[in-house]
């Protein structure tokens, strides 16, 4: 997928070119990773065309750093929600994040998770 340029505060080390930033199988069905067309409620098939159509790409953090309704450690996040038994962080592509680590030595499906 091709992004827009890198925000210029994170150096460069965005969701777009990090490992733990991934798109699972499933995410089609995910009204926030994938809206429906306001008019004809079709998803679009790729990832790729989410992002033309709604100006970027959203996916899954999976960084182990990020920890489900628990005290994060100091250089962690943690994710909450009221019901406490699912949540997650999604992310914009040009979201910076210093556990940050590069995706250039991943096969195109180990980003995916498809």
């Amino acid at each position: 997928m091709t992004t827009p340029d890198a925000n210029p505060n994170t150096c460069g080390a965005t969701c777009s070119t990090c490992k733990h930033w991934v798109l699972d199988k499933d995410d089609r069905y995910n009204s926030l990773i994938s809206p429906e067309d306001p008019v004809t409620y079709e998803h679009e098939e790729t990832e790729e065309a989410i992002a033309a159509k709604w100006g970027h790409a959203v996916r899954r953090c999976r960084c182990p750093k990020i920890t489900f309704y628990q005290r994060p450690e100091r250089d962690g996040a943690t994710v909450c929600d009221g019901s406490e038994y699912m949540a997650e962080l999604l992310t914009g592509q040009d979201f910076g994040c210093i556990h940050h680590e590069s995706n250039a030595n991943l096969e195109r499906s180990e980003r995916s998770n498809t």
